[in-house]
Order: C-alpha cells, then structure tokens, then sequence
C-alpha cells in the first residue's frame, strides 16, 4: 500500500498558504486517490466529482501551479519528486508476493519434515529430571560406548574448548591469576578422549565429567599445594574424578526434542506474525526465516537419534 506523502511544510508553502480551504482538502484527496489507483498524479473530472470537488476548485489549483491541465483531467505538478511510481510500487508488490511465496514453500517443508520425522515423545514434566543410576557396561561393550557418547554428540574441538574454558574459569577463581596459555592447551587436548570415553562408560553427560573431574581437582588439597598446574591433571585425571558423587543432568534427548519443537514453532509464529505486520522489514523476516531452518535441522536431528 503506497503512502500519499506531504511535507511538514506544505502548509505554509507560497502555492498553498492562499488557497481555499476546500481546494486544499481537494488536492490531499485527489492525491490519495492517485496512489490507490496508481495513475502517477493523474485524475480525471469524473474522479474530482467523486471526491466532492468541482471545475471551479480544480482550475484554483490549477492556478496555484499545483495541478496542470491534461487531456481528461489534471495532473499534478512534479508527482514522482515526492510520491513512488506506478512501475515502483508494483515491482516492490511483485517481490513482497514472491518473498512470501518462498516464505509459504520453507514452512510447508519445515512441516513435511517435521511430520516426516519420528514423533516428539510426550514428557512426564517440562522439568529436567534427573538421569537414572548408571547401569554397569561390560568390557565388550566399552568400545561401541566409546563411539556413540549418550547424549552431548560433542566434537573434539568442542571438547577441548569446554575444557580450557571452565579450568581458565576455575583456576582464576582459585588463585586469582590467570594460567599460562600453552600448559592449559596441552592439558585440554590431552583430556578431551578421556572425557568423550568416561562420560560413554558411566553414561553422563560429558559436560558433566568435566564439572565432576574439575570439582575433584580444584578441592585437592595436593593440586592447591601446587598451585594447580594443567599438567598435574592431565596427569592422572581419574585421580581427581568421583563418580559417587550424585550428578544433576541436563535435559534428556526426549526434552531435548520438546524444546527445539517449541522453538521452531515460536520462531514460524513469529514470521508470520511480521509478515501481517507493515512495520516489519523484509531483513528482518528473513532473518526469522533462516533461524526458523536452523531450528528445524536441530529438531531434525534430534528425533533422528530417537529413530536410531
């Protein structure tokens, strides 16, 4: 919908401080008129009729250099310096209706794939509940534990990161300076398949390890009495890990599933709610878009761990 526009000085602008005020609503709605039929400033007689005007208050315009007699009608006086073309305003519909067009085909296929998908197992409670005693893997199962960790789905860059995030974190706390660069990397790249095979075994999380292994090692009196070097850890890590303590585990795969079911579903209702919302850029709904398919691929590879 193009905008009849008017400036905030037009009021007391030299063609229309002397005009009566019966031509000046006169020249507001004529123009409102040629926007919403799209004329470039042209109107005929018949429309100055329909809008309450006459010959007479058309020819004071006239007079005022605000409106130029064509055949038909009238045109106004430089129409395309302050309003858009007929050609503008139907290139931007044409691409509003083509952006909503493949806005319609990425919903459409976010749905069919969701459908697609196993189906979103029902929750007890939205609450995260604790994970159940760790069950005893026999030594033959050990290695296909190894290979598939229960529940983070980590890289080794990530595990590594992990690690030398909270033991910087920790170890400033502890001793109130932060640790060299290179023993922390050393210890984080020696740590992390430890991690990824301790968290399979014991079935936890491996973001739950590395709080465990960190809690044992920064309350060892031996580690303290040394300032806590990354390579005493790296060391003997089991040294440091307790795996009586009782653990808080994150979400399960199934609540997991809910939430990025939930955030996909929010993200999609609220695209559509811009796209009836003229306020609304086009950046900013297909910014939406694009976190919309980002959810939707998480959500699709969380049920297929259910379908595995």
């Amino acid at each position: 919908m193009p905008w009849f526009t008017i400036d905030d000085k037009w009021h007391s602008h030299p063609k229309v401080i002397g005009l009566s005020l019966a031509a000046a609503g006169l020249w507001a709605k004529a123009g409102s008129w040629c926007n919403d039929q799209l004329t470039d400033g042209r109107i005929s007689l018949a429309a100055v009729k329909v809008l309450g005007g006459n010959t007479k208050l058309a020819a004071e315009l006239v007079e005022a250099n605000l409106w130029h007699v064509v055949e038909g009608g009238w045109q106004f006086h430089d129409w395309l310096d302050k309003q858009q073309s007929r050609e503008t305003v139907l290139s931007k519909r044409k691409a509003d209706a083509e952006r909503k067009r493949k806005g319609n085909e990425t919903r459409k296929g976010i749905r069919e794939e969701s459908e697609r998908s196993p189906p979103i197992l029902q929750l007890e409670s939205s609450r995260p509940s604790p994970s159940p005693s760790p069950i005893p893997i026999k030594n033959s199962e050990k290695e296909s534990a190894r290979a598939t960790p229960r529940v983070d789905h980590w890289s080794a860059n990530e595990n590594e990161h992990s690690l030398r995030v909270e033991f910087i974190r920790r170890y400033e706390a502890a001793v109130q300076n932060p640790p060299m660069a290179g023993p922390v990397t050393k210890m984080s790249a020696a740590l992390a398949g430890w991690v990824e095979s301790t968290a399979a075994i014991r079935g936890m999380l491996q973001s739950a390890v590395i709080t465990q292994l960190f809690d044992g090692f920064f309350a060892s009196d031996s580690a303290r009495a040394k300032k806590f070097p990354p390579a005493f850890l790296a060391t003997n890590p089991a040294e440091y890990f307790e795996p009586s303590k009782p653990e808080v585990a994150g979400p399960t795969l199934q609540q997991q599933i809910a939430m990025a079911d939930a955030e996909v579903r929010q993200l999609m209702a609220a695209y559509e709610k811009g796209e009836r919302d003229s306020r609304v850029s086009p950046a900013a709904l297909e910014a939406l878009m694009d976190q919309a398919k980002l959810a939707a691929a998480k959500l699709g590879e969380l049920k297929k761990s259910v379908a595995a």
